[in-house]
């Protein structure tokens, strides 16, 4: 077996890279003062991702490989 050393090319398959947008739009107007009230910032929104939105987010993974498989690799709109 050959160890692959790139990192993974497919962020269409990766739900985190979606969580991540979700807590970038979330803190868009948040203006944090320092290191410490933006690392408070960012744990807070990152608490206030509901287990809903991860469900949906997982449950989107048929329609992001079948949307990859048609785009034949290229970028999708996930």
């Amino acid at each position: 077996m050959t160890e692959f050393r790139e990192r993974a090319n497919s962020p269409d398959l990766n739900p985190i890279e979606n969580l991540w947008g979700i807590v970038k739009r979330k803190m868009r107007d948040t203006r944090p003062n320092n290191a410490d009230d933006l690392k408070a910032a960012i744990k807070a929104t990152w608490a206030s991702i509901t287990p809903q939105q991860c469900h949906r987010l997982i449950a989107s993974m048929p329609r992001r490989i079948d949307a990859v498989i048609h785009a034949k690799g290229a970028p999708t709109k996930y």
